[in-house]
């Protein structure tokens, strides 16, 4: 299944290579390049801000507040 799926993608590159100039080809794949690295930073953003959803609300930060001393400590492990 996975060998089956790399031939396709390697048919469309191939047909891509063929049918377009190395200019047009390389912005292409800066844009999906691109697109892919928003999403990521996206997808990290949304992790992040659960994360610290979750590590304020887990202890009363009011009372707390020498634990944000800690969770740097704790993210580095």
């Amino acid at each position: 299944m996975a060998r089956r799926r790399y031939d396709k993608f390697y048919q469309y590159y191939l047909w891509l290579t063929h049918r377009l100039t190395d200019r047009q080809l390389m912005m292409v794949l800066a844009a999906v390049v691109g697109l892919a690295a928003g999403l990521g930073t996206y997808i990290f953003e949304i992790l992040l801000h659960f994360i610290r959803a979750g590590l304020v609300n887990w202890f009363p930060v009011e009372r707390a507040q020498f634990l944000y001393l800690i969770y740097p400590a704790v993210g580095i492990i």
